[in-house]
């Protein structure tokens, strides 16, 4: 084969196995805080970033660990923080949207799985993919849990 036929047939091959689009959502550091001693809520935190061309909702969150998982941000009301739970999240894209105390945090209700770490819970999105992502458990101080 001449080098004027190699380097297209070459061009291709390469296309066909690295040229694949990357995964549009990264989700990074994120944790669990545990219920408090009696309770059965936690609180979820972490980093998500569209690297898609396109914006995307963050539309809910679902775990075999939990009963239900919703979506909060907190709002000031007055002199008063309130929680408020939200449909969805724009994820914009190239930007990092960051789930933090004080802020947008996944609310896990009816958390049942307090022995196992990490926890692996399902981020739903508008566009009707879904990714799994493991949620270290963490206390209060940010230590891991054993």
């Amino acid at each position: 084969m001449s080098c004027r036929y190699f380097l297209p047939v070459f061009v291709v091959a390469l296309c066909a196995t690295g040229c694949r689009p990357a995964d549009p959502i990264n989700v990074s550091n994120a944790w669990l805080r545990p219920p408090a001693p009696g309770l059965s809520v936690a609180a979820g935190y972490f980093d998500i970033v569209n690297r898609g061309n396109t914006p995307i909702d963050l539309i809910g969150a679902r775990s075999d660990s939990a009963g239900t998982i919703e979506i909060h941000t907190h709002v000031h009301v007055g002199d008063v923080m309130q929680m408020r739970q939200l449909d969805t999240v724009p994820l914009p894209s190239g930007q990092t949207v960051s789930f933090t105390s004080g802020g947008l945090h996944l609310m896990v209700f009816a958390f049942n799985d307090v022995t196992s770490n990490p926890i692996p819970i399902t981020l739903l999105f508008s566009d009707a993919s879904q990714r799994t992502v493991a949620f270290e458990v963490r206390n209060l101080n940010g230590a891991t849990q054993p």
